[in-house]
């Protein structure tokens, strides 16, 4: 092994010489790294012995209904297997009683006597492609680490979250994934950080497979495509998709400000409800574009590529002075967890009184985390501080589990006249509130 040979090299060598020869020994270790995913296949390998009875195939329907409780039962293996003689079958045993006939009794004993079976010793050979991914990696990784059992998947990708202590055997992880789960899965990734980009895009590293991104999911009877690399997707929130479309009724209009692929917009269509659907990331809007075409739903979606604050206002703009049909958006949905709860500024005094005359406000769906024991009032307090009021009849569904300290809510609120009107501020000042104090409510 590489690794041993390192670390001897390095104790004959000065200080000096080993930062000299820091450049090879990282390249050595991460060839033996490498190297340490080539599976050694053989020591998967052992042979089983068992009684078999062999009998006429003719009989075989009959041994597996009547010697159902002696039948081999391990995972993975049959029963009834074939012989080298055309009409012949071996019905495998789990018994190594080699006198269990002498206990046959009833239908069991009639049907032994009938079919004079041959009873033999029979060896089934074990190896590398009987074992799943998790008794694998319990034979291939010390028994301090924990083997990892769960992992997402999007389309043929599977996406882990690996530990520290994952860390030395990812490549062998991600090997043993391809080799236990190909076609189905044909690439492994590990997250190598935390989201830190505004397009909610991860950082990952290829472990083992294809280094192909591009996946197709079918969810909530839609099939969407997307860039895996470059787009924010998360199959754990399939369910929320569907509770909140079906929230939908056909007479609203949904102004979705962070879309992203569609997962809200493209069942909606299908739903025949009218979605303007935006996305700042240009990879997410250009995936968003194809799958309203691919699920035939561009009556129904648009797409829009913009920051989300001026996404509302190009909205309200064109409530005011666009063309027929005006956007008039009844439902808001703002699935941007991490900073969605800031973007409630942009509604404070952005509708025009005399445009929605007669209408109602609309009813936003606000995505959040929170860590607090009060959700509710954590972000209605969260929400007052974007929009100068705290929205009025507000409530909360929790989402899921994030992390043991942190979950994920939907806060959800119509907008009333005192924070969508302008001209709510202006009523206030009349009413005889000092300025200074108007002010500083505002800041």
């Amino acid at each position: 092994s590489f690794l041993p040979f390192i670390f001897s090299l390095s104790l004959y060598l000065s200080p000096r010489r080993t930062l000299k020869f820091l450049p090879l020994f990282l390249s050595l270790l991460t060839l033996a790294l490498k190297m340490a995913a080539v599976i050694d296949k053989e020591m998967f390998k052992s042979t089983l012995k068992v009684l078999a009875l062999k009998v006429q195939s003719k009989y075989c329907s009959r041994f597996t209904k009547t010697f159902k409780p002696l039948l081999l039962n391990k995972k993975r293996m049959q029963s009834i297997v074939s012989t080298e003689t055309d009409g012949e079958k071996l019905v495998l045993l789990s018994t190594d009683d080699k006198a269990f006939a002498d206990k046959l009794e009833g239908p069991a004993k009639e049907l032994y006597e009938e079919a004079k079976p041959a009873v033999l010793e029979h060896e089934i050979s074990i190896g590398y492609d009987y074992y799943n991914v998790e008794e694998v990696l319990k034979k291939l990784l010390p028994e301090s680490v924990e083997v990892p059992t769960s992992f997402e998947t999007v389309g043929h990708i599977a996406h882990l979250n690996l530990r520290d202590e994952h860390l030395p055997y990812k490549e062998l992880i991600g090997q043993v994934i391809v080799d236990k789960l190909s076609p189905r899965i044909r690439t492994v990734v590990n997250k190598t950080g935390t989201i830190q980009n505004e397009f909610r895009v991860f950082p990952m590293e290829l472990l083992a497979g294809q280094p192909n991104y591009i996946a197709e999911v079918r969810q909530n009877g839609c099939m969407f495509k997307l860039d895996y690399s470059k787009v924010y997707w998360n199959t754990r929130l399939e369910q929320e998709h569907l509770r909140m479309v079906r929230s939908f009724s056909k007479d609203d209009v949904v102004c979705d400000m962070f879309g992203g692929i569609g997962p809200f917009a493209v069942p909606a269509g299908k739903r025949k409800v009218k979605v303007y659907a935006n996305d700042l990331n240009p990879s997410s809007f250009e995936w968003l574009d194809e799958n309203v075409k691919k699920n035939r739903v561009e009556k129904h979606v648009e797409c829009f590529n913009m920051d989300g604050r001026d996404f509302v206002r190009e909205l309200l703009k064109k409530c005011k002075d666009g063309p027929e049909p005006k956007p008039f958006f009844t439902k808001v949905v703002m699935n941007l967890p991490a900073s969605a709860v800031e973007f409630l500024d942009v509604f404070r005094g952005a509708f025009d009184r005399q445009v929605w005359a007669g209408r109602q406000l609309p009813v936003v769906h606000c995505y959040a985390f929170s860590r607090e024991e009060d959700p509710l009032k954590d972000l209605v307090e969260r929400a007052a501080k974007a929009m100068g009021k705290p929205p009025q009849g507000a409530t909360v569904f929790d989402v899921r589990d994030v992390s043991p300290q942190k979950r994920m809510y939907c806060l959800n609120f119509r907008l009333t006249d005192d924070i969508a009107f302008p001209d709510s501020d202006e009523k206030e000042e009349d009413s005889g509130e000092p300025a200074a104090k108007k002010a500083k409510t505002d800041e």
